[in-house]
């Protein structure tokens, strides 16, 4: 009986640190932080890239954003991230 006990605790113990450290949402940091556009062009509605601290990251222009594409160089801000792509807008 007191095994049980044992076992249940420390499983309990080691699913909530896993569940708690490694749950989905770890790259919201990012969100607030200024990234330049590296492909081509960012086109509204089409998948580009841009170089986020010192990463090249998948990014795609936020549905609310007012421009229709963002030139290569240009910086942008990350405003969100979704399925590991950036949301961002261009950066004034």
């Amino acid at each position: 009986m007191t095994t049980f006990f044992i076992s249940a605790l420390v499983c309990s113990g080691i699913y909530w640190f896993l569940f708690k450290h490694f749950k989905g949402g770890n790259y919201k940091n990012m969100a607030g932080q200024v990234a330049h556009v590296v492909s081509e062009k960012l086109v509204k509605g089409e998948v580009g890239l841009v170089k986020w601290s010192g990463t090249v990251c998948k990014a795609m222009l936020h549905s609310g954003s007012e421009e229709d594409s963002i030139e290569v160089g240009d910086k942008v801000v990350i405003l969100d991230v979704r399925s590991n792509i950036l949301l961002v807008k261009k950066n004034f």
